[in-house]
């Protein structure tokens, strides 16, 4: 046909008697309302399966972006990943995955772009996720809450930490406002000695490289 077919178009067949004579004109059939249907057999889909939509995920971590890609009949050869149009990177090769550093807050419209060997591409529907700041943590491990020592006392101080937009760089150990001292790496240690006799509130307080 000259002109392309579409979907649900009409197509109108006609036929011609060829043994016509001078008396008699062709003898003409018109058939219409036929309808017909066009299709690509190569098709081509993309959906992003991971993070979840609505996901808020914490500033500075490293979060896994997936992506499922299918096609009948051709090949797929990339698929490119984008946050709020900027493009992040891709993978070639199934599984399509990609691991986003999250190195600002706000909200970030993520999506997929498919392409194939016939030069086809596809995007995703779009994920929206929010990235977060959390701020550091630590957790006061020992002593524990309401122990007893004998006076000169050696307590041992000890804590966790961490930071997910950055690295932990100390943990300070505190007797209510006092400075007792400071450990730089994990495990976040201190010995408190010649501790005299008397009743102590303990804390922790971390910092990070990011300077929270």
């Amino acid at each position: 046909f000259a002109t392309p077919l579409t979907n649900n178009g009409v197509m109108y067949l006609r036929w011609a008697d060829d043994n016509n004579t001078g008396d008699n004109p062709d003898q003409m059939l018109a058939i219409d309302n036929v309808s017909v249907s066009a299709y690509n057999p190569y098709v081509l889909q993309v959906s992003i399966t991971s993070p979840a939509p609505a996901a808020s995920i914490p500033l500075g971590s490293s979060v896994t972006i997936s992506a499922n890609a299918q096609e009948s009949g051709a090949t797929i050869t990339n698929v490119e990943f984008y946050a709020n149009g900027a493009d992040l990177g891709h993978a070639t090769s199934s599984p399509y995955n990609f691991n986003w550093q999250t190195t600002s807050t706000g909200s970030y419209s993520l999506t997929a772009v498919a392409g194939d060997n016939l030069g086809q591409s596809v995007t995703s529907s779009a994920v929206n996720v929010t990235v977060v700041f959390v701020p550091p943590t630590v957790n006061l491990t020992g002593a524990d809450n309401n122990s007893y020592y004998l006076a000169p006392a050696a307590i041992s101080l000890s804590a966790t930490a961490t930071s997910s937009a950055g690295n932990v760089t100390n943990v300070t150990f505190y007797q209510g406002t006092n400075v007792l001292g400071t450990a730089a790496t994990s495990p976040y240690l201190f010995n408190w000695t010649n501790v005299p006799t008397g009743t102590y509130t303990l804390s922790a307080q971390v910092a990070d490289d990011k300077g929270f």
